[in-house]
């Protein structure tokens, strides 16, 4: 979508045009700019339905322009910005588009689960008072020390350590000479001891006094410069949290008026003054482009009538030299409602302290001069505004408001985050780390525009009349506004990935005919799979799933991000032709809790099963997570224990039904420390099909008849079959390649032979 914002033509329609009184005060406008035009020319005399009199003619323009002038200035702030397009959920793949929209991408992830975290934070600890990301950032490049007797020193020191209720979250390291700050080292097991804080006693609402103060400090949160720096460097420490949302974005190329707030020193005091002033409504005509998603050209266009919040930059500025006389700007709230990353003198440089009058006044004064030497060359005549061309404009700062559920009202977000805009940043990447399992948010992407437009008066001194046109003097001003334009908006969750389907081993009795144990385990790894449904109620988990991995078809992710809580055990005495025919059809379910009461559960069970002999069973087995989701199904087992007058012996074997792509493997994987490779289970089993069709023949005598036994009931076996792994250094880029291949060798020590 492209969005193109128009005020209304004061020449086409003078009364109905758009317009702003003249502010007097402290004057930081530059020199009037006057022009003559002939804006109107009466009908045409050949005209069939009125016949042409100079004389109305005369009055009609002199009524019109006595209206204009009597309007005082009218505003003109025309500008276009593109809306960002979430390409994966549309489909849209920006590397084939000619005209690439620029993107936006939203991700929710579920890294780990730790014991507690999810079951305190549900309660009513506010999202501002969770763990976050940036402020450890902060915390750790901030020079302030933290205190003494255990006080927090900073506002980041108090937000990690809940002012003081966590004990030894980072210790600072001191200078032995000088005594200063030289860095901060990490004490280790954060997230155990915030739990314990909220859990013992638990914080619940009302919050304490000083909890709720701190609370508020952390709604508004603002990154200028330091803190995109700062953003960029600790963005990879995402993965040591439990969970968390991403939102990465394609910003405005176009950084010169950012550039010039950033070298001013006053980014962030501006962003604070729009945060902490009413905004003034600003209604606008507003044309919107539909882009095609194949092409990337533009298909139609619809204007609607919008209204956008909008700030006057000479307000502002007035506001800097202390010299505020609009009486509608009033500031609603103070520094106690927002928090800077990247560091503590932000907090200090934007305070309200008078001993900072000076500083912003001089940083103001030098500010506007170079906004004002920027316009030379972009200020635009009146022809131009009369013949549509666009105001000068480029987005100054970002905002990203989280609202929870799906329902959007402005004064109820959760958070507020606000992003300098840079030209050291072609993608904005903002982690959200303050965000609770499950919990539906929606997140709000605006823009803040700054338009260079045009403040202008039709004067009553030089109006001439000749005949056949009209003059008239008019002063053309340059006028900077910002707009907050909406860019794009997500709603979704964080949720776990469902499990990967578990081993199963069968094992039979010695001996033994009407009974089987079933060895369950659960299974380590990721795989991307279609999803498998036994029962009518796996649907709207598979949906959920779906909608949180944005993956409305196809394979979802399965991954051991979460412990096994429950075994599904299912079993059919007829062959089935889908998973579908195990439904209402579970034997059993096997709890794997060790310690309820901590979340301790193992990661494997055994269920003994009653059967009769000479019966042929089908098993299948799921397993549950923690969170309740459900893995896809394992291979489907035949099963039979066959009683030859007293002679008992199984028969095992896997069938070949199973889900497409269920043995489909990632071809990359992330390791830690160690790798195991090792082959799956169906890949390890006799293949008894091959064995008595033809197969070789074991003898006692030669041992070698061992090692060409089949193994494996897959179409595709491993034995014998060469393999390469790959290791990639994530910090190096360095690889170490591992040739193997598996082979199986058979062993008869303590057994018998058997032909």
């Amino acid at each position: 979508m492209v969005y193109s914002v128009n005020n209304l033509n004061p020449l086409s329609n003078p009364i109905g045009g758009s317009h702003s009184q003249n502010r007097s005060g402290v004057n930081t406008e530059p020199p009037l700019i006057t022009q003559r035009l002939r804006p109107l020319a009466p009908p045409s005399s050949t005209s069939t339905t009125q016949e042409y009199n100079p004389v109305k003619w005369q009055q009609y323009h002199e009524g019109i322009f006595n209206i204009v002038v009597q309007k005082g200035y009218f505003t003109d702030y025309a500008f276009q910005i593109e809306s960002l397009v979430d390409d994966e959920e549309l489909g849209i793949d920006k590397q084939t588009l000619v005209n690439k929209p620029p993107f936006i991408n939203y991700d929710f992830e579920y890294n780990f689960f730790i014991n507690g975290y999810e079951r305190a934070t549900s309660r009513s600890i506010p999202e501002t008072l969770m763990p976050n990301i940036y402020v450890f950032g902060s915390e750790v490049q901030s020079a302030n020390l933290d205190g003494i007797n255990g006080i927090p020193g900073t506002l980041y020191a108090k937000q990690l350590t809940l002012n003081g209720r966590i004990k030894n979250v980072f210790v600072d390291i001191v200078s032995d000479k000088t005594g200063e700050k030289i860095g901060e080292k990490d004490s280790g097991e954060y997230f155990d001891k915030y739990v314990r804080a909220i859990s013992n006693p638990p914080v619940i609402s009302p919050l304490p006094a000083d909890l709720e103060s701190l609370s508020n400090q952390y709604k508004n949160i603002i990154f200028p410069q330091a803190g995109i720096d700062m953003m960029k460097n600790y963005n990879s420490n995402k993965h040591l949290f439990p969970m968390y949302s991403e939102i990465q974005f394609q910003t405005d190329r176009f950084t010169e008026i950012a550039q010039i707030l950033t070298e001013s020193g006053l980014s962030g005091d501006l962003i604070k003054y729009i945060i902490e002033t009413n905004r003034v409504s600003f209604s606008t005509a507003r044309t919107d482009t539909v882009i095609n998603s194949a092409s990337g050209a533009s298909d139609d266009t619809e204007t609607i009538e919008s209204i956008f919040d909008t700030w006057d930059i000479t307000d502002w500025i007035n506001d800097l030299r202390g010299n505020t006389t609009n009486t509608q700007i009033q500031r609603t709230i103070g520094n106690d409602k927002m928090i800077f990353m990247g560091g503590e003198s932000m907090n200090d440089a934007t305070s309200n302290d008078p001993s900072n009058n000076l500083y912003r006044a001089l940083m103001s004064t030098l500010l506007y001069s170079k906004l004002l030497q920027l316009s030379k060359n972009s200020f635009r005549t009146m022809d131009q505004i009369y013949n549509s061309v666009l105001s000068p404009s480029e987005t100054v700062f970002y905002e990203i408001k989280k609202y929870s559920g799906d329902q959007i009202v402005e004064d109820n977000a959760i958070q507020s985050f606000y992003f300098i805009n840079s030209n050291d940043v072609d993608v904005l990447k903002f982690v959200d780390t303050q965000v609770k399992y499950n919990k539906q948010y929606t997140y709000v992407v605006h823009a803040y525009q700054m338009v260079m437009g045009n403040k202008y008066k039709y004067l009553n001194n030089t109006q001439q009349t000749t005949g056949t046109t009209a003059e008239i003097e008019i002063e053309n001003n340059v006028s900077f506004r910002i707009f907050k334009v909406p860019l794009n908006s997500k709603t979704n969750r964080v949720l776990d990935r469902p499990p990967v389907f578990p081993d199963v081993n069968i094992v039979p009795y010695r001996g033994v005919k009407d009974k089987v144990l079933l060895s369950m385990n659960s299974n380590v790894g990721f795989y991307e799979l279609d999803p498998v449904s036994i029962t009518a109620e796996d649907e709207t988990l598979i949906a959920a799933i779906r909608d949180s991995q944005k993956r409305p078809t196809g394979p979802v992710e399965y991954k051991t991000d979460d412990k096994s809580t429950t075994f599904q055990i299912f079993r059919l005495e007829r062959s089935p032709a889908s998973y579908n025919d195990f439904d209402g059809n579970m034997i059993a379910t096997v709890d794997t809790t060790f310690q309820k009461d901590k979340n301790y559960f193992l990661p494997s069970a055994a269920f003994v099963d009653n059967i009769l002999p000479n019966i042929t069973y089908y098993y299948t087995l799921r397993v549950v997570d923690n969170h309740g989701h459900v893995s896809n199904p394992s291979p489907i087992y035949q099963f039979k224990m066959v009683d030859d007058s007293g002679a008992v012996y199984p028969l095992i074997e896997v069938i070949q039904l199973r889900p497409p792509g269920f043995f489909t493997k990632r071809r990359t994987k992330s390791m830690r420390k160690y790798i195991q490779l090792i082959p799956s289970l169906p890949q390890t089993l006799l293949n008894e099909e091959q064995l008595f069709n033809g197969g070789p023949r074991i003898s006692p005598q030669i041992n070698d008849s061992f090692n060409s036994l089949p193994i494996g009931v897959m179409n595709e076996g491993v034995w014998d079959q060469k393999y390469k792994v790959r290791l990639v250094s994530k910090k190096t880029g360095r690889k170490i390649d591992i040739n193997l291949e598996f082979k199986h060798r058979g062993d008869t020590e303590g057994g018998d032979s058997t032909t």
